[in-house]
């Protein structure tokens, strides 16, 4: 527990050089840095003046760093900077490029549950145990203690389990840039802590004029195995009054609501019990999340009011973060990486590349004729085309790889742990599935195709990322100038002295 943890030990070793210090844990935050004027001081190149700073709070320790240079990495992945992450003691956190050790040190006294740091369901579950315990008489007393723990523990389990589903999305949200990707990795997580049977997240369509389903989980399939139309899963009554009320909507028995017994939904999938969560920011509703039971009555009810209301907050406060973050650096129309943030990628896998001398290889496509389609059918159906190649390249990327849009009809594909024979084999499965792609735009279908440029990396190109693009590019210019719809991969100019051969003159055969 935290009050049973007074001070935190960081601990870090750079070459030769080895370092620690011991610093008390308060309410004030533990600043991190360069600058002499830090808690924790670490005068290492790599650092910021101001680099980082770490608060102890009731939910555990978070780490948040203050816009370094070369930012802040927990279990290897960057951190936004503003942003507060939860860590786990005794790991490894890398300010910059040096690894900092952090480890607590616990104090021998007994701990007490202090209501200042406690929240209130655990602090009032102590407390009527002690009621109980005061307050039995003799021949009662052993059954009506035994309840009250069964009671005090089920509060306890109740309020962990909030704490760690909260835990768990604030997590989500470090790790998990597109606000799309975060909406279906968080709903499993609601719905196994509720105990839902199905669940999903709703937007609301304009077109439609009906909300429409984004991200499902527990699909629910016909005889054939086929996955029905999501939209006719759930019950549009009350999602739609979640919606327009802005307010959460608790279905305990949908079976004996008048408004709800007669709905095609709820007589086709027999759901018995509902809730219906607005995400949402002020008066901006920004999706519903909807969960169901179709086998058991008042299974969502009133009692789980405290707990249902606390989860819409954190919730709908981590998804506008996360939109807030994908808008910044995602393109409008594709829904892939800007330009300014796959540069960075780049630079940081051209890193790790020339560091552990590791291959990764640019992939750079570009849309054959597109002009000509939008002269010829206009310029929505330009972005039908761009649309429909973002997701099947989206579609066709591993995870640890990285899709971008260079701008226009120019897209870039980073393949991490991939050699140019595999770039260029990738490429080429690229290649086919455009050219079997048919955009359907009103009456008309378009087919395309695409030219590639392959280029991988060598030490020569050190961390300048442009130069690694410009190769790619170079490559791309060689499959047009050869006719379209081609792979071409750079041939560069200069081979390293561990690949050279040189002959003895004075050897003769």
């Amino acid at each position: 527990m935290l009050n049973s943890m007074e001070k935190l030990r960081f601990s870090w070793k750079d070459n030769s050089n080895e370092g620690s210090t011991i610093f008390e844990l308060t309410e004030s935050a533990i600043a991190i840095g360069r600058a002499n004027s830090n808690d924790v001081i670490l005068s290492h190149a790599s650092i910021s003046r101001h680099h980082a700073s770490i608060n102890r709070t009731p939910h555990g320790i978070f780490i948040q760093d203050l816009g370094s240079r070369f930012g802040t990495y927990v279990d290897g992945v960057a951190i936004k900077p503003k942003t507060p992450v939860s860590i786990e003691l005794n790991s490894d956190v890398k300010f910059g490029s040096l690894v900092v050790n952090l480890s607590a040190i616990h104090s021998e006294r007994k701990t007490q549950i202090n209501p200042e740091f406690c929240t209130k369901p655990l602090y009032d579950a102590v407390n009527d145990l002690q009621k109980v315990i005061q307050n039995s008489s003799d021949s009662q007393q052993e059954r009506k203690i035994d309840q009250a723990f069964s009671d005090a523990n089920l509060k306890i389990d109740h309020w962990t389990l909030q704490n760690n589903l909260i835990h768990q999305i604030y997590l989500l949200l470090n790790h998990t840039p597109s606000y799309e990707s975060f909406l279906a990795k968080m709903l499993p997580m609601l719905v196994n802590v509720l105990k839902a049977e199905r669940g999903f997240i709703l937007r609301f369509d304009k077109h439609q004029r009906k909300l429409v389903s984004i991200a499902s989980h527990k699909y629910t399939f016909d005889e054939d195995g086929h996955m029905l139309d999501s939209n006719n899963l759930f019950s549009q009554t009350i999602a739609r009054r979640c919606f327009d009320e802005n307010d959460i909507v608790l279905v305990a028995d949908a079976c004996t609501d008048e408004a709800l017994v007669q709905t095609l939904s709820i007589k086709n999938f027999s759901i018995k019990s509902a809730v219906a969560i607005p995400l949402s920011y002020g008066n901006k509703i920004m999706g519903v999340v909807y969960l169901d039971h179709c086998s058991e009555i008042n299974h969502f009810n009133e009692t789980q009011n405290d707990f249902i209301r606390s989860l819409q907050i954190h919730a709908s406060t981590a998804l506008k973060s996360t939109i807030h973050y994908s808008q910044a650096i995602t393109d409008d129309l594709t829904g892939l990486y800007t330009r300014k943030y796959f540069e960075k990628r780049i630079r940081q896998t051209m890193e790790q590349s020339l560091r552990y001398n590791s291959q990764c290889s640019l992939l750079l496509l570009d849309i054959d004729h597109f002009k000509a389609i939008n002269d010829t059918y206009g310029h929505n159906c330009g972005d039908e085309v761009l649309k429909a190649v973002s997701q099947l390249l989206t579609d066709s990327a591993r995870k640890s790889d990285v899709v971008g849009r260079l701008g226009g009809e120019e897209f870039v594909f980073l393949l991490s742990e991939t050699n140019e024979l595999g770039a260029i084999q990738y490429a080429e499965r690229l290649r086919t599935d455009i050219a079997n792609l048919v955009i359907r735009h009103e009456s008309v279908e378009v087919s395309i195709t695409a030219s590639f440029g392959i280029a991988s990396y060598h030490s020569r190109l050190g961390t300048m990322e442009y130069k690694f693009i410009e190769e790619a590019d170079q490559a791309m210019y060689l499959a047009k100038k050869a006719g379209r719809d081609r792979v071409e991969a750079i041939k560069n100019k200069f081979v390293d002295a561990m690949q050279t051969q040189v002959v003895d003159p004075t050897i003769t055969e």
